[in-house]
């Protein structure tokens, strides 16, 4: 890679660390009796009763939080899902054929995490909002689940061939 594109992609890893921890810190305003796990428990609710039952937990500021981290969460996705994607195919040119078309594969795959964290925000934005409709916290939650996994795999794929990258560096 270039050492101007390193330049860029570090300070793209840079950001979404930064992006993360500030939502790491909102977050800690949101756990709850009923959400134990902060946002994440509102992204699993699952049920129209236990959305609600956040929300009601969420008195005074912690609404204005949770509102806040939903904000920060759609500069988060764009974030997150264009430093995986490109660490993938960075990872996979620097491996064997294999890895490589995992590697766009995974990258692609953080396209539709995003339009998968996109399709939550929005459900659980309407429910902050005040939105009674029973379909939105069984939206967030089938959109959440695959999101993780997608994001989890692209992040197993990138530590993966981090280590094969540098123990083909030490043996030669």
């Amino acid at each position: 890679m270039k050492p101007m594109l390193k330049k860029q992609y570090f300070l793209l890893i840079i950001a979404t660390v930064v992006i993360m921890l500030g939502m790491r810190s909102i977050d800690s305003h949101l756990k709850t009796d009923a959400a134990p796990n902060g946002i994440i428990s509102f992204e699993f609710a699952g049920d129209i009763s236990t959305a609600q039952a956040i929300i009601a937990s969420w008195s005074g500021p912690a609404i204005f939080y949770a509102g806040l981290s939903m904000g920060l969460d759609f500069l988060f996705l764009v974030a997150y899902s264009i430093t995986i994607a490109i660490g993938c195919i960075l990872i996979g040119r620097k491996l064997e054929s294999r890895w490589l078309t995992l590697g766009y594969w995974l990258a692609g795959a953080q396209i539709l995490a995003a339009i998968l964290d996109i399709i939550e925000n929005l459900s659980l934005i309407g429910l902050l909002a005040g939105s009674i409709n029973a379909i939105l916290p069984p939206l967030a939650y089938w959109c959440a689940g695959p999101k993780f996994i997608l994001v989890g795999s692209g992040l197993i794929y990138l530590i993966c061939g981090s280590i094969t990258i540098l123990w083909h560096r030490t043996r030669t």
